[in-house]
């Protein structure tokens, strides 16, 4: 479900699981509490094949968890699905993340 490395004081979680209502209470389990102030904190979300409203809202509790805590928090390799998303609900620039796009990206 997550992949979790550390180099320095910057912890990265890759999730390797989609972000749906059928997942989300094992992954928002296992994601809050890597919300630390003692490391900034990477999400990998290029493993997310696919993203409804209940994992949006995880992704932005954890933006707003970290805003309140002065804690870094970095969302990067957006898959596809993300991607799509995002773009649908014009959350881009709300999350504040830069978005590099793959060759396999349009």
């Amino acid at each position: 479900m997550l992949a979790i490395s550390e180099a320095g004081d910057k912890r990265t979680v890759a999730l390797q699981s989609d972000l749906t209502i059928y997942q989300i209470k094992d992954v928002s389990d296992a994601l809050l509490p890597q919300l630390s102030p003692d490391y900034d904190l990477e999400i990998n979300l290029s493993e997310v094949n696919e993203l409804d409203c209940s994992g949006v809202q995880l992704l932005m509790l954890m933006r707003q968890q970290s805003r309140q805590q002065a804690t870094k928090l970095t969302i990067v390799e957006h898959s596809q699905a993300v991607l799509e998303v995002f773009d649908q609900l014009d959350l881009v620039r709300w999350f504040e993340d830069p978005i590099v796009l793959t060759g396999g990206a349009q």
